[in-house]
């Protein structure tokens, strides 16, 4: 996946970070350029301003619950510093928008937002006591304690609803951005590919061509099914004309000069500008993004592989796979006579997979399968559903029928859970691969033998068996370079549904 950097945000950006059609390009039409930059900044304006009141209006609501939860005192306290506190709360929103939490550039991870929340509401709290002491008010600190911490929380929760709420307008087709790219053949057709896969409420129309291509006449005026909309030259007349409102600049195989001054020509018009490096598989989280002298300059940050984070996944595995393990126990037991009774064969299976750093372990599964599978496999070779080295069918004749009822639910895969407290896996992880497999990965792949293999992944969440090989090197490869505890939740949380969806991994 293309890393892509909001490094500049020209004009007023909404909330949810989307410019409206029809926003202006420099144009020789002087009157057209003002009429629809007017219409543009106002409204985004208007989205901008009805978050502000939400804003507003919740930390007021905030104020008084967290008051008269406080009891008698809160109440009287409140009585007595209204004024303060109306001025504050006036104040709260100039205080957010310094913070940038009006700006969609900033605001892209959650992560971020969170915690420039939590610093305009820290500045707030620290500049009513600083206005209480200098204006000689009897001070509230004890109702400032409660209330700060409340107000906090339920700005959070608003504007998770406000996410919450621009997702389903960019799934429905409302808030897109109109976005062309622009750079070589090579990248654009790169970036299309990411836009491809995920669109994040992006609507594509087109490419301009620049750098050592566009010297060239292409056989076809289009790239990657993208209809070729403009050159340099007549690039900001191809906004005007198909209403553009986002510019993918590619940085790979274009002149450093003739990016700079394409962006100095785009930075009045009022367009969302990005800058797409030719940089794979490396979260936001791991991009710093700094100055060298006059040159923008990503530091990355190394993958986490020791240290109190790794520790801390190790202890989150095992808390909840002994908890699991007691409270499945019954409905194990129960599986366990189902399989016995169904098919000849033992109830567990162990397979030897490869785990982290290439140590072979015996992994746990029930039974889904007629006991003499491995010797049915060959067989079947020429009906495998699955490209590269994965060996996957849709309706595989070795499964019984208790097999695939556990697989449809994933319960054949609990006593991974053991696996899990031995430390041959973790929760979340690349899937542990077989050993025939391992040996015909390429030598990149190898490198998510770094990690613990796990239960589940990004793969069996994005696609699972209907997944390709390609995807399936991809999702593990950043896996293994990006992991973080909030994204091993996130799998987690993504899981339960795909398995109800019956979109098990196998």
């Amino acid at each position: 996946m293309t890393t892509h950097f909001d490094l500049s945000h020209a004009g007023d950006q909404g909330i949810d970070g989307y410019q409206t059609h029809g926003v202006s390009v420099l144009t020789t039409h002087a009157t057209s350029h003002a009429i629809t930059t007017v219409v543009g900044r106002r409204r985004r304006s208007m989205r901008k301003q009805r978050v502000i009141a939400a804003d507003f209006v919740v930390a007021s609501t905030a104020t008084v619950v967290a008051a008269r939860l406080w009891a008698g005192p809160g109440v009287t306290a409140l009585q007595q510093h209204r004024w303060i506190f109306v001025g504050g709360l006036l104040a709260l929103p100039l205080l957010m928008a310094n913070c940038g939490l009006y700006r969609a550039g900033l605001l892209a991870r959650r992560a971020d937002e969170v915690r420039r929340l939590g610093s305009a509401v820290a500045l707030w709290f620290v500049g009513l006591i600083l206005f209480e002491h200098l204006t000689s008010t009897p001070p509230a600190n004890g109702l400032l304690l409660v209330v700060a911490p409340a107000v906090f929380v339920a700005l959070v929760v608003e504007r998770e609803l406000v996410r919450r709420l621009f997702e389903r307008l960019r799934a429905s087709g409302s808030l897109v951005r109109r976005a062309i790219l622009v750079g070589d053949r090579a990248s654009v057709t790169d970036i299309a590919k990411s836009f491809e896969h995920a669109p994040r409420g992006y609507e594509v129309v087109g490419a301009s061509m620049i750098g050592a291509d566009a010297d060239t006449e292409p056989d076809d005026r289009s790239i990657a099914g993208l209809p070729i909309l403009a050159d340099l030259d007549s690039l900001n007349q191809a906004i005007h004309d198909f209403d553009i409102d986002t510019v993918v600049i590619a940085t790979r195989g274009v002149d450093a000069a003739v990016t700079t001054r394409l962006m100095r020509r785009l930075a009045d018009t009022g367009v969302h500008i990005e800058l797409s490096f030719a940089v794979r598989d490396v979260a936001q989280d791991r991009l710093v993004v700094t100055e060298r002298g006059r040159l923008a300059v990503a530091h990355v940050l190394p993958p986490i592989r020791s240290g109190w984070r790794a520790f801390a996944k190790r202890s989150f595995d095992v808390t909840v796979a002994v908890g699991v393990m007691v409270l499945a126990a019954p409905l194990l037991a129960v599986v366990a006579v189902a399989v016995k009774f169904d098919s000849p064969g033992p109830v567990f299976f162990r397979q030897k997979r490869v785990g982290r750093d290439g140590e072979p372990f015996g992994m746990l599964k029930v039974r889904t399968m007629v006991s003499n599978a491995d010797e049915l496999k060959a067989d079947l070779a020429s009906r495998n559903e699955a490209a590269g080295p994965l060996f996957k069918m849709r309706d595989d004749p070795r499964v019984t029928r208790v097999g695939r009822m556990l697989r449809n639910t994933s319960l054949d895969e609990m006593p991974q859970l053991w696996n899990v407290l031995r430390g041959d896996m973790s929760l979340v992880g690349p899937r542990p691969a077989l050993p025939a497999e391992v040996s015909e990965w390429t030598p990149d792949l190898h490198h998510r033998l770094r990690v613990r293999p796990g239960l589940t992944g990004l793969w069996q969440i994005s696609g699972r068996s209907d997944a390709s090989f390609e995807s399936y090197e991809h999702l593990d490869l950043y896996y293994t370079d990006n992991w973080s505890l909030a994204r091993d939740l996130w799998i987690i949380a993504r899981t339960i549904p795909a398995v109800i969806a019956q979109r098990g991994a196998r």
